[in-house]
C-alpha cells in the first residue's frame, strides 16, 4: 500500500501567520470546492478524503468559520486527480470589529 506524503508549512511574518498543507489526494472539482462552503450543508452527501475516508466536508467548513473568526483567510487549491492545498492567513494583530 502506498502512504501519502503530506507537505506543511509556517511562515511568520511581521503582521500574519501563514500555514498550510498540501496532499497527493484524489483532489477535488471546482464545483466540489464551490459546495464545500454554501450556506446550506447537504450532510447526506458522502465525500471521499484523501485517505479514502468517508466524509462531509466539515472540516474544511468548521476551519473556515474559526479561521475567518480571527480575521484570516483560508485558500484551497485542487484538481481532480492531484491532490488539495489548503492554505491559511491569520492577521497578528488586533482583529477589528
Amino acid at each position: 500500500s502506498a502512504s501519502l506524503q503530506f507537505v506543511h508549512y509556517l511562515i511568520f511574518q511581521m503582521d500574519t501567520f501563514e500555514g498550510g498543507r498540501s496532499d497527493p489526494g484524489i483532489g477535488m472539482s471546482k464545483e466540489k470546492l464551490r459546495e464545500l462552503f454554501e450556506d446550506e450543508l447537504n450532510t447526506d452527501v458522502l465525500t471521499v478524503g484523501a485517505q479514502r475516508r468517508d466524509g462531509h466536508g466539515l472540516g474544511l467548513r468548521i476551519t473556515k468559520e474559526i479561521i475567518e473568526s480571527h480575521g484570516g483567510r483560508i485558500y484551497i487549491q485542487s484538481e481532480p486527480g492531484q491532490g488539495t492545498r489548503v492554505s491559511i492567513v491569520i492577521p497578528t494583530g488586533a482583529v477589528d470589529e
